[in-house]
């Protein structure tokens, strides 16, 4: 038998990337890739308290920013509650559905003008 086709020698002898092979390998990979949650400081978290007490008593409309697998993703709608027994806050979106969004997972609220 020649030593090409002994152990690894047929495959390591055929290595051979193309670009396109390391593009959508590289983009499968970002893909997958999971964010670590960003940590708040507690001025931020009072920031967050606050916008969501003042949205929940005026009745005005906010847009949160929450922590998801694959990044930061907004949600909008008016608060309608925050729960702090289970550690939600819910809110009522312009489609007339609710969206619960855990305390946990929130990481900043940008305030509609």
């Amino acid at each position: 038998m020649s030593k090409k086709l002994q152990g690894n020698g047929l495959f390591a002898s055929s290595r051979m990337m193309l670009p396109e092979h390391k593009l959508t390998i590289n983009r499968h990979l970002e893909e997958i890739r999971e964010y670590a949650r960003p940590s708040l400081d507690p001025q931020e978290a009072e920031h967050i308290s606050r916008c969501l007490t003042d949205s929940l008593a005026a009745g005005t409309e906010t847009t949160l920013v929450r922590y998801g697998a694959r990044g930061c993703e907004r949600v909008k709608g008016v608060v309608v509650k925050m729960d702090p027994l289970k550690r939600e806050v819910t809110l009522s979106g312009a489609d007339g559905g609710s969206i619960r969004v855990p305390f946990a997972d929130l990481v900043d609220v940008l305030e509609d003008p």
